[in-house]
């Protein structure tokens, strides 16, 4: 695949999967094995992972704004509350994600069992609590639950989602909570990228890699993840989990697929 549209693809697709409750690693996988697209190297992580958060500040500013005036006042302290066991698992589970992501049958595994979470939230009534009324014993049940995404397959957003519906959050809450913890997960995965980064003291790659390339890649994945988040309460009010479960069934067909081709281990 041509360099000058590396940044512009991935930019699209993690900006769409990282607010849609469809999986990020699960298409980083799959794109891979079906369209040869090479992996993301450190620095276009950090890059595209900037442009993520950047569409998310921007997204939620009103949030973000508190966050900055008051770092360790209430919503700081919930979010954050939220993201730590993320972290905690996925530094408990380095060891085998590696192991876990290059196995089409545990991908197809995840999407299985996303797909089935996706279609109990599309079937439960609608939620009617507000943002005031969440604890944090909630935001902690909510950061543990979607801890199960270092699982391939499975979508952090879509864990998310299913622990806010089974609080009786209504779909712009449950969003906007997803959000916030999102935002301190995504932070704390950038922190770790760039330290790599830094380790590896190769700054020549910014110019083997194409400034303009990497700044078009920032701005799409930017965009895209800003209007993916803005049209997830509406596209959840709509009906569109279930669509989005029946397309987790297909990626899960497809992820078999390539494993008895031979295209995934």
């Amino acid at each position: 695949m041509s360099k000058d549209w590396f940044g512009l693809i991935w930019g699209l697709i993690l900006g769409i999967t990282e607010y849609w409750p469809v999986s990020v690693s699960g298409h980083q996988q799959l794109a891979s094995a079906l369209f040869g697209l090479p992996a993301i190297e450190v620095l276009w992580g950090i890059v595209l992972l900037s442009g993520t958060i950047a569409g998310t500040v921007v997204l939620l500013w009103h949030d973000v704004r508190k966050i900055i005036t008051a770092p360790f006042g209430k919503q700081s302290l919930l979010a954050l509350t939220g993201a730590v066991p993320l972290g905690i698992t996925n530094w408990a589970c380095a060891p085998y994600i590696r192991r876990w992501e290059a196995s089409g049958v545990v991908l197809a595994a995840g999407f299985l069992l996303n797909g089935c979470l996706l279609w109990f939230i599309h079937t439960r009534s609608r939620g009617r609590r507000g943002l005031r009324r969440i604890s944090i014993k909630e935001y902690l049940a909510l950061g543990m639950l979607q801890s199960l995404s270092v699982f391939p397959g499975l979508s952090r957003m879509g864990l998310l989602l299913c622990g806010s519906s089974m609080y009786n959050l209504n779909s712009r809450t449950a969003v906007r909570v997803s959000l916030r913890i999102s935002l301190f997960v995504l932070l704390g995965r950038l922190f770790m990228l760039a330290d790599r980064f830094i380790s590896a003291g190769n700054t020549a790659v910014f110019l083997d890699a194409g400034v303009w390339r990497l700044v078009a890649g920032f701005f799409t994945a930017a965009a895209v993840s800003y209007g993916a988040g803005r049209m997830l309460p509406k596209l959840i009010n709509r009906g569109a989990l279930r669509i989005f479960s029946v397309y987790c069934f297909f990626l899960a067909c497809v992820a078999l697929g390539l494993k008895m081709l031979g295209n995934m281990g």
